[in-house]
């Protein structure tokens, strides 16, 4: 379900040797971050800062490459990357979160919500996507192959013809722009606050809470979370959850700011 994203079925013998091992790297990738880094707290930093300077090579690698005009071919490590980890997340939260018996119904449904509203809008914006790249190919095959190597609004990667102001995301493998970018946004809020709300609901499972405001539960002491593994990891997954909404959280105050900053222009 997770792999929908992806526009067409991954069929490995179709593939290049290096998309298959792009495809394999990214599908154990994070989960096995996830599992070794709750080995110990010395561990999760370590593998934590190693990942997010991997992760940053390997997408200036990939834009570095597949902005060669002849080098077209798609890379799928991201965004099966994403997919497992929403997956592995998921996983974690309802076999051994929710087991310690601490989480209510309603938050439960709440989280499912929250992170069923946003596979959902990501997906409809990357189907946007692709519909307009498709059309674009049909509108224009004659002269398709001159477009693409001249246009400043085509796109390599979706090796399709697209209106200015479009970004590729290599997160979603597709670009975005005034077609699908509502979706998109809808899809990166709802995914932040569920990541939020996990994260708070996890961390404050497994570790010693207290109460900020009325209902609301912070986690205060978490030393004792390395002396059991499944803990560890439910903690390590928690961690990993708040670093990657308050990533999102930075990318909306950029946009906001930008926003910002070219409406006071126009003033």
């Amino acid at each position: 379900m997770m792999l929908a994203f992806i526009n067409k079925p991954l069929m490995l013998c179709h593939l290049r040797p290096s998309q298959r091992w792009s495809i394999l790297l990214s599908v154990i990738a994070a989960p096995l971050t996830l599992l070794v880094s709750a080995l110990s707290l010395y561990g999760t930093v370590i593998i934590f800062i190693a990942t997010a300077i991997a992760l940053l090579y390997i997408r200036h690698c990939l834009l570095q490459t597949q902005s060669r005009e002849r080098d077209r071919s798609k890379s799928y490590f991201f965004i099966i990357w994403l997919s497992s980890s929403i997956l592995f997340l998921m996983c974690v939260f309802h076999i051994w979160v929710i087991s310690l018996l601490e989480i209510l119904p309603e938050e439960n449904v709440i989280l499912v919500v929250l992170t069923t509203g946003s596979i959902a809008c990501l997906y409809s914006a990357k189907q946007k996507a692709h519909q307009l790249v498709k059309s674009s190919l049909l509108e224009d095959a004659e002269d398709s192959s001159e477009v693409y190597s001249n246009s400043s609004d085509s796109c390599i990667l979706c090796q399709g013809i697209l209106p200015s102001g479009y970004e590729h995301c290599i997160w979603l493998d597709c670009c975005i722009g005034s077609d699908n970018n509502k979706l998109f946004s809808c899809g990166v809020f709802l995914g932040m606050a569920a990541l939020f709300y996990g994260s708070n609901l996890t961390l404050t499972t497994v570790c010693h809470p207290f109460i900020f405001y009325k209902t609301i539960l912070l986690p205060d002491d978490c030393s004792d979370v390395y002396y059991e593994y499944t803990m560890a990891i439910c903690f390590v997954c928690g961690l990993y959850s708040l670093i990657i909404a308050l990533l999102i959280l930075w990318f909306f105050i950029k946009k906001t700011l930008l926003w910002l900053r070219d409406f006071s222009g126009l003033i």
